[in-house]
């Protein structure tokens, strides 16, 4: 086996003022797991790393085809093999700095010219709505071919992303696609902070701020609307972004928000085909070799 990729820890202080400040496109279940850790926060115990702690590490098999493969720290190698597959890898929540770093990686991959393809990698449900828009354009606008292999979940903000390669693959029919819409959370900490802790919050606001924190000021007022007309205006944008890059209708039921295990992902659209890793990186080593020809032909 080959170790692939690890993805630096995240501290824990932004990570706690990303997840409280964030508007989400995730699979529902990923969040309520963090309840625990946030309730025992309050309650004075020290959040640790390792709560947050999660294993990047990618393992791939051996090829068997003559195929070169280039991870994320061998990217700025002059001396890769011609055509070779970068892998990167889309796993875990996406925070706001775990895409940003997608976004970097990419951008190494196009800057070296022996990379023909990429490859993602992709077991994630979902994250940020902050840079996902971004990641997903930076991937559709690439140069570079690109091919998503999911194995057990592309949710929410991860299938933005892969909506915008080139071929999606699922490892097994029990994988599952979706969750397509946006969601946020809020939650009122002032009564406990005043019962358990006997600490008072005070929101003041100068005089003529009148629409700041207009979104939660209504909310507590008992009037949802600001917020909802927030989420929707973010859910037509992803809704719109799956129906331009993978072609589907408005009134497809992929836009339920549901998840669908991989048969019914592909005949939905959401995905293509069910193969093997290996299956995919020859898909997009062909990919790259098809597209640097017509770079060629187009150039002459």
């Amino acid at each position: 086996m080959i170790i692939l990729y690890r993805q630096p820890s995240l501290s824990v202080k932004p990570l706690i003022s990303d997840i409280l400040c964030a508007r989400w496109l995730i699979y529902r279940q990923e969040i309520l797991n963090y309840i625990p850790i946030f309730l025992s926060y309050l309650n004075g115990n020290q959040m640790v790393e390792a709560e947050f702690g999660e294993s990047n590490t990618v393992e791939l098999p051996r090829l068997t085809s003559n195929l070169s493969i280039a991870n994320p720290s061998e990217l700025a190698n002059p001396a890769l093999p011609e055509n070779s597959v970068a892998i990167i890898p889309i796993q875990g929540v996406l925070y706001a700095g775990k895409t940003q770093e997608i976004i970097n990686t990419i951008r190494m991959a196009e800057a070296n010219p022996s990379v023909g393809s990429m490859l993602f990698l992709v077991n994630t449900p979902g994250g940020m709505v902050f840079l996902t828009d971004l990641a997903a354009e930076t991937i559709a606008k690439s140069p570079l071919p690109s091919v998503a292999y999911v194995m057990n979940m592309a949710a929410s903000a991860g299938m933005w992303l892969v909506s915008a390669t080139n071929v999606i693959y699922a490892s097994s029919q029990l994988d599952r696609f979706g969750s397509i819409g946006v969601k946020t959370s809020f939650t009122d900490v002032n009564g406990f902070l005043k019962e358990k802790l006997g600490i008072t919050v005070y929101d003041l606001y100068a005089t003529k701020a009148i629409h700041k924190d207009q979104e939660v000021r209504s909310l507590l007022a008992g009037d949802q609307q600001p917020i909802l007309d927030d989420l929707d205006f973010t859910n037509e944008i992803f809704h719109k972004t799956i129906r331009d890059n993978l072609g589907l209708k408005p009134d497809s039921e992929a836009f339920s928000g549901a998840m669908f295990n991989a048969p019914r992902a592909i005949e939905l659209g959401l995905a293509h085909k069910i193969g093997t890793l290996e299956q995919a990186i020859e898909e997009a080593s062909a990919l790259g070799i098809k597209h640097k020809l017509i770079s060629l032909i187009n150039h002459h």
